[in-house]
């Protein structure tokens, strides 16, 4: 959670694509981005805290082949302890990021 100690946090406070004024932060450690953002949409209205983890730069690929079939790579996930198709996807190096900007 965002609570124990993360490293650097960042503010940046504006309004969402729905009109809902907002506030979010960010908390970096060795592993993740978590992002909380207080949102509340109307003046006086509660404020919901909403969590998402971000994530890095990367590029995914839709390979459709001449028979019409998508190309899928199969992955072992630790996470839920099982094999997942997926689109082949790749991260980024942030040179090309750098120089694509």
């Amino acid at each position: 959670m965002i609570s124990r100690k993360m490293g650097n946090v960042a503010r940046d406070e504006g309004t969402t694509t729905c009109g809902a004024e907002s506030d979010q932060k960010q908390a970096h450690d060795r592993f993740a981005l978590v992002i909380a953002r207080d949102v509340h949409f109307f003046p006086g209205a509660r404020v919901y805290t909403y969590y998402a983890i971000g994530q890095p730069h990367y590029l995914t690929a839709l390979a459709v082949t001449r028979e019409e079939r998508i190309l899928l790579v199969r992955k072992y996930r630790p996470a839920i302890e099982r094999f997942s198709l997926e689109l082949p996807a790749e991260l980024l190096e942030q040179t090309k990021i750098q120089r694509k900007l």
